[in-house]
């Protein structure tokens, strides 16, 4: 049939219009590709119904995400533009997300899934029953809003996000459309004054503290908005994790956590073969578990590590340290030649020592004591920690 529009085409263009106009076939991702496989002219011809189409199966897509993830159609409609390139002849996510690049989809599916992350630490925090009072709430780095809903439908009264970022900052925004007694502020935590807010019952800093420049000084701004019986609740990427020292959960980068951050900052820059001055690398110095639990220990906090289950086991590390040295070695061979020497030469001298320090606390654990330490240094992919301030302390 598309073969014979050139040897007919008003006629058969006709009864083209009639059947994509229908209802069911105006909604079919099918009459889509249906008409990118007419010729030129008949194309054009159909323009207005191909824009028609292309719109229907839009809003259906739109639509499948707020099922799938309870983000809200504004957050959706401002957010999916900025992500290229997007196909929206699809009418549903899980076919749209076939489509993506394994990178941009951890990108997109990260920022749809901000509620229900959101939902899922209020859960933790239910379960173990660390929320004792459900009055006010304060995200830090709110990034794209979703735990502001999630605190809010939980009974919250009040939310508040801070968001350094002003492009994230109006994602959050767009996120509580419609929510009362909810507002996301921008602002630099660290270095602009936020004590005229107030105390809060609960304020979480999910996967941010990394980000940051000055994390002591991060949790000591925010310890001292606790409320008395509250709770400051931290998730921290974990450094030497074997999974993100062999592929970082940020950039996918063999080696990169090994690193100190500015020798980070240039061996990120010389992968994406940017000019330093343009790379785009947000990271602060990572550090160990220790280093956090003290700093809410000095700033009168109660501080404990939510035992969690750990995402590779001990009788799977040998393993685990096997695919490491094959992804060392394939990082040698594939990648390491088109690097600058000095730069490749920090990461081997810190992959190796890494390594190296794997391999002799692996072999040291005699004891739960020892293997809890071992789980908690390399096993644990996040630390999640709650820190309460008692009233009576």
């Amino acid at each position: 049939m598309i073969n014979s529009i050139g040897q007919k085409p008003t006629r058969i263009l006709r009864f083209v219009k009639m059947f994509l106009q229908s209802p069911k076939v105006m909604a079919n991702e099918t009459a889509k590709y249906f008409i990118l496989k007419l010729p030129p002219f008949a194309r054009r011809q159909l323009a207005p119904i191909e824009r028609n189409i292309t719109q229907n199966l839009r809003g259906f897509l739109v639509k499948d995400i707020v099922k799938n993830f309870s983000v809200t159609e504004k957050f959706i409609n401002l957010y999916m533009p900025s992500q290229t390139p997007l196909d929206w002849s699809k009418s549903n996510w899980k076919e749209f997300a076939a489509g993506l690049a394994p990178l941009g989809r951890m990108y997109v599916e990260f920022a749809l899934t901000t509620v229900v992350r959101g939902r899922d630490m209020v859960s933790l925090l239910e379960s173990h029953s660390y929320i004792r009072r459900k009055d006010r709430y304060l995200d830090i780095g709110t990034g794209y809003g979703g735990f502001l809903r999630a605190f809010r439908d939980a009974g919250f009264n009040e939310v508040i996000g801070i968001e350094l970022n002003q492009n994230l900052a109006n994602y959050a925004q767009a996120n509580i459309d419609g929510l009362q007694n909810a507002q996301v502020l921008t602002g630099d935590f660290v270095k602009d004054d936020f004590s005229s807010l107030g105390s809060f019952d609960v304020i979480t800093c999910n996967d941010v503290i990394e980000h940051v420049d000055d994390p002591a000084l991060a949790i000591q701004r925010m310890s001292a908005l606790v409320n008395d019986d509250g709770c400051l609740f931290l998730k921290v990427p974990n450094k030497d994790h074997i999974a993100f020292v062999k592929s970082d959960g940020h950039f996918k980068i063999f080696g990169l956590t090994q690193l100190l951050k500015n020798n980070a900052a240039d061996y990120y820059a010389a992968c994406l073969g940017k000019e330093k001055t343009e790379y785009y690398y947000q990271m602060g110095e990572m550090y160990q578990l220790d280093f956090y639990v003290r700093q809410l220990s000095g700033n009168g906090l109660s501080a404990i590590v939510v035992d969690t289950p750990a995402d590779i086991s001990i009788d799977d590390v040998a393993h685990s340290m096997d695919d490491l040295k094959q992804a060392y070695a394939a990082w040698q061979q594939e990648k390491k030649p088109d690097l600058n020497q000095e730069i490749a030469q920090k990461v081997v001298i810190a992959v190796e020592n890494y390594m190296n320090e794997l391999e002799l606390a692996y072999y040291k654990i005699t004891d739960d004591a020892s293997k809890k330490q071992f789980s908690d240094r390399y096993l644990q992919s996040f630390w999640n920690i709650v820190a309460f301030r008692h009233p009576f302390d």
